[in-house]
């Protein structure tokens, strides 16, 4: 995230974005990224000068999910799945 040109503050993306809701936001992807900039100076959450300086080189916020895998045994009596959001 960071290396595309986004940052973090107070625990969100960009100042905006709590990361469980990052599969839908499409102001963080593509062409919708001006429009979060814009609508950050209108909200001042950030000034236009800092909006100037922004170079996004990526999408700060992929859809690409983090899985992992772990191989249960005859020793495991449960297990939990969750999101992020859950958490």
């Amino acid at each position: 995230m960071q290396a595309a040109g986004g940052w973090i503050s107070d625990c969100r993306v960009c100042d905006v974005l709590a990361v469980s809701r990052a599969f839908g936001d499409w102001e963080f992807k593509g062409k919708g990224l001006p429009t979060m900039l814009a609508n950050g100076v209108e909200n001042e959450w950030w000034d236009q000068a800092f909006a100037n300086d922004i170079r996004f080189t990526a999408d700060p916020v992929i859809v690409t999910p983090s899985v992992s895998t772990t191989q249960l045994t005859q020793e495991d009596e449960f297990i939990v799945v969750a999101t992020d959001g859950l958490w």
